[in-house]
C-alpha cells in the first residue's frame, strides 16, 4: 500500500513522489536493481568529483545513501517493535564528514549498500499489515513503517538522479 501524506513528514514527499510502486517490497526492490544498474557508471577515477568545490563527491553521495538506509532501516524495526519513545535525528552532513568516505573503495560501498538494501528488503518481507501501519515518531515527525521502504527508494532515486544530472555519470 502507498503511504499517505500523513504517514511521513512533508519533508519526505519528493522522495515519496519518486516512487510509482504500490507495495514497500517492490519499491525497494525494484530500485535496488536500479542501483545495482547505476554502478558501472562508477569508477576508481570519478569517486572523488564534485560538480562544485562545496559538494559532496560522488563517494560521499553513496556513503549517504548507504547511511541514510540503514538509519531508516533501523527506525522501521524500531517503530514495527513498539517503540514508543521519539527517535532522534541526524545530521547528514557530519555523517559525511565523519565518513572518511574517501578511505573506501567502490567495492567496500556497493558491498555494504547491497547488505543494507538485503536486510531492509528481509525486514520489510517479516512485517504485516498491521505492522507496516503502525506509526511511531522520527526526528519530531509521525512516521509509519510503510512509508520508511517508499522513502528509502525514492532517497536514493533522488540521489541518483543528481549523480547522473549534475556529476554526468
Amino acid at each position: 500500500m502507498r503511504p499517505l501524506p500523513g504517514d511521513y513528514a512533508p519533508y519526505y514527499t519528493g522522495y515519496v513522489n519518486y516512487t510509482e510502486e504500490q507495495e514497500p517490497l517492490e519499491a525497494l526492490m525494484r530500485s535496488y536493481e536500479e542501483l545495482e544498474d547505476f554502478f558501472p557508471r562508477v569508477t576508481p577515477e570519478n569517486l572523488n568529483f564534485r560538480y562544485a568545490p562545496e559538494k559532496w563527491s560522488v563517494i560521499e553521495v553513496l556513503v549517504h545513501l548507504m547511511d541514510c538506509e540503514l538509519i531508516f532501516t533501523n527506525r522501521a524495526l524500531q517503530i514495527a517493535r513498539g517503540e514508543q519513545k521519539p527517535l532522534p535525528g541526524f545530521d547528514q552532513d557530519e555523517y559525511v564528514h565523519s565518513s572518511s568516505a574517501q578511505n573506501m573503495t567502490l567495492d567496500q560501498i556497493r558491498s555494504c549498500m547491497r547488505s543494507a538494501r538485503n536486510l531492509a528488503i528481509d525486514l520489510f518481507r517479516t512485517f504485516d499489515e498491521p505492522t507496516l501501519a503502525r506509526k511511531g515518531v522520527a526526528n519530531n515527525n509521525d512516521l509509519t513503517v510503510n512509508s520508511v521502504a517508499f522513502i528509502i527508494a525514492g532517497h536514493q532515486r533522488h540521489h541518483l538522479e543528481i549523480l547522473k544530472t549534475r556529476y554526468g555519470l
